[in-house]
């Protein structure tokens, strides 16, 4: 193999790898979880509906085990479509972060790193309990950004 034939290949390799990386999730009950985000393609816009439809109903408002209906598994956080605004924006956390209780949703000074969703999404070392979603896989950089942008955009109810 001449040497560009093995810069060429090592250089694949390492845009595989880093392109693997991008789009996978951490490690969670010991095997990693593919992240189902197609090639990190960004949110359309920051608007709640659209983050309800594109990430939180399919990965964190799951039937049985997590957060929807009126009864959630998950520290009384429903998560139903026409419910995460009133549970979540200026609602105290029940977990605190680093010993403090935070608003679920801060909207006040729209800062994400006021806001406790938000945390427990990017796994913020100091929340309390795991990063969340907690079963599949976590949020993909995208999903994560349309939270982040609704957030400092005052967290509307749209």
């Amino acid at each position: 193999m001449t040497r560009i034939s093995r810069v060429a290949l090592l250089s694949g390799l390492a845009i595989g790898v880093v392109l693997g990386a991008a789009c996978s999730s951490g490690v969670q009950g010991g095997n990693p979880t593919p992240t189902p985000c197609s090639a990190l393609t960004p949110l359309p816009d920051f608007k709640l509906s659209t983050i309800q439809n594109a990430v939180l109903n399919p990965s964190c408002a799951l039937p049985g085990n997590c957060h929807l209906g009126s009864n959630p598994a998950s520290y009384n956080l429903d998560l139903t479509p026409g419910l995460t605004w009133a549970n979540t924006v200026k609602v105290p956390a029940i977990e605190t972060f680093r010993g403090n209780v935070l608003d679920r949703v801060n909207s006040t000074n729209a800062n994400p790193a006021a806001s406790y969703l938000y945390l427990k999404v990017i796994g913020t070392s100091g929340i309390t309990g795991l990063q969340m979603p907690y079963t599949g896989a976590y949020l993909c950089s995208n999903q994560v950004a349309a939270i982040r942008s609704w957030i400092v955009a005052g967290a509307p109810n749209n």
